[in-house]
């Protein structure tokens, strides 16, 4: 499903990457991993999704507050 998804991102279909990553998501619910949600709040922020992909952000530094990516995504959702 990961694979899928950096697929869609990479093909531009941003749309196809959102659920993709989303359905990765919710199949590691037990033991989330925080680069699941880096990705997909930067779909959503090429989305103008804001508001979630500040979400995902957040969700993201829950799981690993080392996760410096996550720290630029939410930046970028705020500055918008």
């Amino acid at each position: 499903m990961k694979n899928a998804a950096k697929d869609a991102f990479q093909q531009k279909d941003m749309h196809a990457a959102e659920l993709l990553y989303g359905t990765a998501i919710d199949l590691m619910e037990a033991t989330p991993e925080a680069p699941l949600f880096s990705n997909r709040s930067m779909v959503r922020l090429n989305l103008n999704k804001l508001e979630e992909a500040l979400a995902d952000a957040n969700k993201c530094l829950q799981i690993d507050p080392t996760y410096v990516t996550a720290y630029h995504r939410k930046a970028q959702a705020l500055l918008r």
